[in-house]
């Protein structure tokens, strides 16, 4: 039986220049109450109906000095883009069932064990993934939207995992058949999220990891946000998908290398941060487009704002990267990275332009098509802005 989406369309639009006013508002709503209630559609036998769901908005403040993005306005900037994105019956195209994504009062649950006891340690990765209606049924405990949280405990961990697509079907199902499995023994509390470029632009990896970051915060409070590849399949279950107390490097010993790290400064593949630290960062560099140069530009970030790059070892953190077509260098990338920390303020989150084409809640994921707007697309920039 195919499964049904919940399924909207609609663009995410806010000026900068006409909104400073309730955007200050949304803060200090945001500051004096420590939960929000929106509203989510669903529809079930044709008959559209309302379920609320609560999000924690809680925020906590940063030192000003640094030129970090303080994090009740971050909340706020998310909270403003939630109200302003209507879902109505109009914009849903396809059948659902939903259930609401509430967060679960786990009082009354025991803490998720630090070390997680059904891992196994080395993983044989598959690589022959069946067509994706058959794969949906395969996990049934994954909740639509590519939602999973353990039942038996309360996770000590919610996590996003952001994953920059275009044009590799096969290795979104080879991903998808490999990822839930682990992330379920790790009793992980977390949420897949496919961020797909359209258009014909150069690709722009680390802007659609932007798009994946500012999305997910509307829909749950995830402290933990996992950047990944998705031609990269994670050979080890100890390799945990959690954030620790610096960013973590987690794609060290990748195959096609020999399993040995490039070098020392890497930061690419697959990297977790957690909010605070993405937002005091201003998140990735949006001026890569094209391969390359955008993951050193984020290590320089995170020592710029004093961050130290953490690593599992390397027969822990191991991974297969599926073949793939090589593209084409940005031959700009490294001008931009020799410049980049006069960006670092200015450049990232906070300046982000983009569009919501698509957003579809998928048995196994969150899908979200955007088209992405560079600086110079000022005419656009004037009436689309997110961030």
């Amino acid at each position: 039986m195919p499964t049904n989406y919940y399924h909207y369309r609609g663009q995410i639009n806010n000026d900068n220049s006409n909104n400073n006013q309730s955007q200050s508002q949304s803060s200090s709503s945001s500051s004096s109450s420590s939960s929000e209630t929106f509203e989510i559609h669903t529809i079930i036998n044709d008959d559209l109906f309302a379920s609320k769901m609560k999000i924690n908005t809680s925020s906590s403040t940063t030192d000003n000095q640094t030129g970090s993005i303080d994090s009740q306005k971050m909340n706020s900037i998310i909270m403003q883009q939630k109200q302003q994105s209507s879902l109505s019956s109009s914009n849903i195209n396809d059948k659902i069932i939903i259930n609401s994504i509430t967060l679960i009062n786990s009082s009354t649950l025991p803490n998720c064990p630090l070390v997680p006891p059904n891992l196994v340690g080395r993983l044989k990765v598959l690589i022959n993934p069946p067509p994706m209606e058959e794969l949906e049924t395969m996990f049934p405990q994954v909740e639509i939207g590519g939602r999973f949280r353990p039942k038996q405990c309360h996770s000590n961990s919610r996590v996003a995992i952001i994953v920059p697509y275009r044009d590799r079907e096969f290795h979104l199902r080879t991903f998808l058949l490999n990822i839930h499995p682990m992330l379920m023994r790790q009793n992980i509390d977390y949420g897949v999220y496919i961020v797909e470029q359209l258009g014909n632009k150069s690709f722009n990896r680390a802007k659609l990891m932007n798009v994946g970051f500012l999305e997910a915060s509307k829909q749950y409070p995830y402290d933990c946000f996992i950047f990944h590849d998705v031609d990269l399949i994670p050979e080890d279950d100890r390799n945990l998908y959690t954030c620790p107390e610096q960013p973590r490097h987690m794609s060290v010993a990748i195959d096609k290398f020999r399993y040995r790290l490039p070098y020392k400064d890497i930061f690419g593949g697959v990297s977790a941060l957690n909010k605070e630290q993405f937002i005091k960062i201003n998140g990735f560099s949006n001026e890569f487009w094209g391969w390359g140069g955008e993951d050193d530009d984020m290590s320089n970030r995170i020592r710029h704002y004093g961050y130290k790059i953490s690593r599992y070892s390397n027969d822990i953190a191991r991974y297969k990267m599926l073949k793939h077509k090589n593209t084409s260098p940005n031959a700009e990338r490294f001008k931009k990275l020799y410049n980049g920390w006069r960006r670092f303020k200015t450049d990232g989150i906070n300046n982000i332009h983009y569009d919501i084409v698509d957003l579809v809640f998928k048995k196994l994921y969150t899908w979200i098509s955007v088209e992405l707007y560079a600086p110079i697309d000022d005419n656009h920039n004037k009436k689309h802005s997110s961030g």
